[in-house]
C-alpha cells in the first residue's frame, strides 16, 4: 500500500513558521498535518518497520524543514527522518534552561484578554502558556495561575 499523498489541503494546515517563540502553536498545527496523513507516530517515536511508513516519514521532512525559521533549520537539515527531525526540535524547544524558563514566564505573564474576542481565546492562550512551561518541567502554582487569569482579564 502506497503512503497517502501530501495534498495542498494538508500543507495549508502548516501556516506557522517555527521561530522560537511559537513552539506550542507550531506543534498543534504540525500534529493536525500529521493526523491528516495518519502519521502521528512521527511525534510519538517513529514509524516502526512498515516500508510505507518509512517512505512517508522521509516525505514529511521537506514540509517540516520549510516551516522552520532559517535560524533553527540546522536542527532539521541533517536528520534522515521526520521522526528524528521532530525529536531534535522538541529537544531544543522543550529543553529546561534558564532562558526558556524566562521566556515562558514572560509569555504567560503577557497573555491578556481582548474584550472583542470570546473569553475562550484568552483561557486557551493561558493554557498554552502553562503547557509550554509544564513541558519544560516548570510547575505553575494553581493559585498563581488563577491570580493571573483574573488580573489579566
Amino acid at each position: 500500500m502506497a503512503p497517502p499523498p501530501i495534498t495542498t489541503a494538508l500543507t495549508n494546515v502548516l501556516t506557522v513558521i517555527l521561530d522560537g517563540s511559537n513552539w506550542a502553536k507550531f506543534v498543534k498545527n504540525f500534529k493536525v498535518f500529521l493526523l491528516g496523513l495518519d502519521a502521528l507516530w512521527v511525534v510519538d517515536g517513529g514509524p516502526g518497520t512498515e516500508a510505507d511508513n518509512l517512505s512517508l516519514d522521509r516525505m514529511i521532512i521537506p514540509h517540516l524543514y520549510s516551516h522552520v525559521h532559517e535560524d533553527y533549520q540546522y536542527l532539521v537539515e541533517d536528520q534522515v527522518s521526520a521522526t528524528a527531525a521532530f525529536k531534535s526540535l522538541k529537544g531544543h524547544f522543550e529543553k529546561s534552561n534558564m532562558t526558556n524558563h524566562i521566556v515562558g514566564r514572560a509569555e504567560l505573564n503577557a497573555v491578556r484578554h481582548d474584550p472583542s474576542k470570546d473569553i475562550s481565546v484568552y483561557t486557551r492562550a493561558m493554557a498554552d502558556a502553562v503547557k509550554k512551561l509544564t513541558a519544560m518541567g516548570v510547575t505553575i502554582d494553581d493559585t498563581y495561575h488563577k491570580d493571573l487569569l483574573l488580573i489579566n482579564l
